[in-house]
């Protein structure tokens, strides 16, 4: 018997970069008409996730951050494995020989190394993909990019470090033009910092955390607060950041658009995220179940 449904927020839940498919829109909904407990677990943070929850009329706990951080319902934080200063710092340094992008997620906002640059580029890529908008169209949609993509600028890794009481619960890297890159930064994670975990939501991107800020570490410690058993979770995701989750959950599910890994692990497939997908995972689930 599934007594708590989880479910990935991009490339899953999302039939966007914002907004949710009407289908799961209702089948989230029903679930908890009936008091079923439903979880996000997502790579963003509370603030990025209720931007797309909330225009949903969506409330519910969210598990971020991969798993570093649980949020209850109104955003307060439950618990919070976070990154060593040291360990962040040293991972920074590897990143940036390879390039200057990367992301870091704390307790005190999303920074960003060149922020106000990336953000400019971001802007004029959208621009030119999108010329069939009038200037007050643009105007709104670049809005709405700043809301998504908001982050504090910075030149360095110090100048977030430099704060003692800060705590760091994620850093991303993305590379475009060379994946291996990533690979090689990955390669080192797993063999120098043991402390650290690599995960990806993207094809171009790793995420790292610390070891025990996984999905599925987090999804069975949140599933022991309400007495339920991983046996009674049901889990859906597209990428690899979800495999933790797809292994441990009782009744787990990779969308049809999901990479390999993610197919590889789950017990079931669905639709994918332009089709309602998980709307209809859950849907087959209950109606096993009646």
């Amino acid at each position: 018997m599934i007594r708590l449904f989880a479910s990935d927020m991009d490339g899953t839940i999302l039939q966007d970069h914002s907004t949710i498919h009407p289908d799961n829109i209702k089948m989230v909904h029903y679930l908890q008409e009936k008091n079923i407990p439903f979880v996000i677990c997502s790579g963003r943070d509370f603030y990025q996730a209720s931007l797309c929850l909330e225009p949903a009329n969506i409330h519910c706990p969210v598990i971020g951050l991969n798993g570093a951080v649980i949020y209850q319902e109104d955003g307060t934080i439950l618990k919070e494995v976070t990154l060593s200063h040291e360990d962040t710092r040293i991972l920074i340094k590897k990143i940036e020989k390879h390039h200057n992008n990367w992301d870091m997620m704390t307790s005190k906002g999303f920074f960003s190394l060149h922020f106000k640059e990336k953000f400019a580029k971001k802007v004029a890529t959208f621009k030119e993909n999108h010329p069939e908008l009038t200037p007050d169209e643009l105007e709104v949609e670049i809005d709405k990019l700043k809301k998504l993509f908001y982050a504090i600028d910075v030149s360095s890794v110090e100048e977030v470090l430099e704060d003692p009481t800060i705590k760091i619960y994620k850093v991303l890297t993305s590379n475009y033009e060379a994946e291996d890159s990533l690979m090689e930064i990955k390669s080192y994670v797993e063999q120098e910092l043991p402390n650290l975990v690599v995960t990806s939501s993207f094809k171009t991107n790793i995420e790292v955390t610390h070891k025990d800020a996984q999905k599925g570490i987090t999804l069975q410690y949140y599933a022991d607060t309400l007495g339920i058993s991983m046996d009674e979770v049901f889990a859906i995701g597209d990428n690899s950041n979800d495999v933790s989750m797809l292994k441990l959950a009782g009744y787990s599910v990779a969308m049809g658009n999901a990479n390999q890994e993610a197919m590889n692990t789950a017990k079931f497939q669905t639709d994918d995220n332009k089709h309602g997908g998980v709307a209809k995972a859950i849907q087959k689930c209950l109606d096993q179940q009646s």
